[in-house]
């Protein structure tokens, strides 16, 4: 997915670019014309829309990366709680991904919880998506 953001913006870049470099010859003020062209009006809207869906996407695909990381578990977090034992992969990637979210966030003693608590956080995120 990075990849495909990646790609989007260095179209965008290469079209702007691509624009700036070439020589502007300004018509003749024409009634009626303005003496803009058409063409570089239609390249500035196709590269701000490039880079403001480009943006759009890239917070779409962290929004439903995070819920993906918690789409089942609640449900393994629940069973983890209950009976112990090892957590599941999709549990286990969770409980990950919401240690690196506390530490980011920088939360007191985010580094002090056990895996029961980080389990137990994962599983309220899970059930509040």
């Amino acid at each position: 997915m990075k990849k495909l953001v990646l790609v989007a913006l260095l179209i965008a870049g290469i079209g702007m670019e691509s624009a700036m470099a070439r020589p502007h010859h300004r018509p003749e003020h024409r009634p009626g014309h303005g003496g803009h062209r058409n063409g570089d009006f239609g390249d500035g809207v196709l590269a701000g829309l490039l880079l403001s869906t480009a943006s759009l996407f890239m917070s779409d695909i962290t929004a439903n990366h995070s819920q993906a990381v918690y789409l089942h578990a609640d449900q393994d977090a629940a069973t983890y709680l209950a009976e112990g034992g090892e957590p599941t992969p999709a549990l286990a990637q969770a409980m990950n991904y919401e240690r690196d979210f506390l530490a980011r966030a920088e939360v007191q003693g985010s580094d002090s919880l056990s895996d029961q608590d980080v389990a137990y956080l994962v599983m309220r995120r899970a059930e509040s998506l």
